[in-house]
């Protein structure tokens, strides 16, 4: 709750935000619109657990899926980071969701990166 206070800021003072932070199944308000942005970050974490790393990412998402769906939300937004670009192939080259980089798969650290793809 304190990270997202601190990314959030005075946008959650607006009445029309709810920051629900606990178990999906516990939401009995109406919801427009889902922000996800549920995920391990922490580098140690993705080194330790691969797969849980993997796992929360792929799970998470259809959750909040699964959510949306339930109560029919106009738009979900799925948060996530320049990790899933992976590295450029050339030097300043511009990153978009069709021309993403290289991630190096025998790299355990990378669970992350190819969980968030």
């Amino acid at each position: 709750h304190d990270k997202a206070q601190a990314i959030l800021g005075n946008y959650l003072d607006n009445d029309s935000i709810t920051l629900i932070d606990g178990a999906l199944e516990s939401i009995d308000v109406p919801c427009d619109y889902i922000l996800h942005g549920a995920a391990p970050t922490q580098s140690k974490f993705f080194m330790e657990h691969p797969v849980e790393t993997i796992r929360t990412s792929i799970h998470g998402t259809e959750a909040m899926l699964e959510l949306g769906h339930h109560k029919t939300v106009k738009k979900l937004v799925y948060l996530s980071s320049m990790e899933q670009y992976g590295v450029p192939y050339e030097s300043g080259q511009v990153m978009t969701e069709e021309r993403l980089g290289y991630l190096d798969h025998l790299n355990i650290r990378s669970s992350y990166s190819e969980s968030k793809r």
